[in-house]
């Protein structure tokens, strides 16, 4: 047993991102040290990799490597790929339409005849694809970026990805926000720690306690979401 040997993730504000003096941070990235820390891992070196979601997902799979993702949305497709460790904190994904006309969209088969841009790999993905949506209408993209800017373009004015961040990230990038609605919401999911298959049961035991514990403190956790969420 011991320490994971690579962790990846991706830019995802506030859980996961590369802060101003160039370090990893965020949410789910302080929740993380902490939970290695009372695992009895505090002076292990960590080797965090910050890159584009679908490279961080393909990696953490790896036969035989020790590896852990976050901040990962547990999914019916995903849930045998992974050993599951939290969750960490709850989310709601959506579709977005940008544009002067939407549909009335009371669920996702509503939206059959449309095409729609997620993030590839991302959990809107795999959620579209649970819905029946058809393949050949699933458009993926590399980041939010390319989400944004074939959005604007107008051709496929439908995008799927996590509302928060979705909303924050568009009008950072200058989107008229007048043009962006929320046509569906997703029931709600919850990020987690998601672990190679190689760590064993009591290893995960022996994480999920510790990451119980860290969550149990309120003071640590409101100085967080303080921190995170309150911007």
């Amino acid at each position: 047993m011991g320490a994971p040997e690579v962790i990846y993730t991706e830019e995802f504000p506030p859980f996961n991102l590369m802060s101003a003096d160039k370090k990893i941070s965020g949410y789910s990235t302080e929740i993380l040290h902490r939970m290695l820390d009372n695992a009895g891992e505090k002076d292990e070196k960590r080797n965090i990799q910050l890159v584009p979601w679908a490279r961080a997902y393909r990696n953490a799979q790896k036969e035989g490597s020790r590896s852990l993702l976050y901040s990962t949305t547990r999914t019916k497709e995903r849930e045998t790929l992974f050993r599951w460790v939290g969750p960490i904190y709850d989310i709601k994904d959506a579709i977005f339409y940008y544009g002067d006309q939407p549909k009335l969209v009371e669920k996702v088969s509503d939206l059959s005849d449309e095409r729609v841009l997620v993030v590839r790999e991302d959990a809107c993905d795999f959620k579209l694809r649970e819905a029946g949506h058809p393949i050949d209408h699933i458009i993926q993209k590399v980041d939010p970026d390319e989400l944004i800017e074939k959005m604007q373009k107008g051709s496929i004015p439908y995008v799927s990805f996590n509302r928060d961040y979705f909303l924050r990230h568009a009008k950072r990038k200058g989107v008229d926000m007048s043009k962006l609605r929320i046509v569906y919401t997703y029931p709600p999911s919850s990020l987690y720690f998601a672990f190679n298959k190689v760590f064993s049961d009591l290893e995960i035991k022996r994480y999920q306690e510790s990451l119980d514990q860290v969550l149990s403190d309120k003071k640590f956790i409101f100085k967080l979401q303080e921190k995170y969420f309150s911007k």
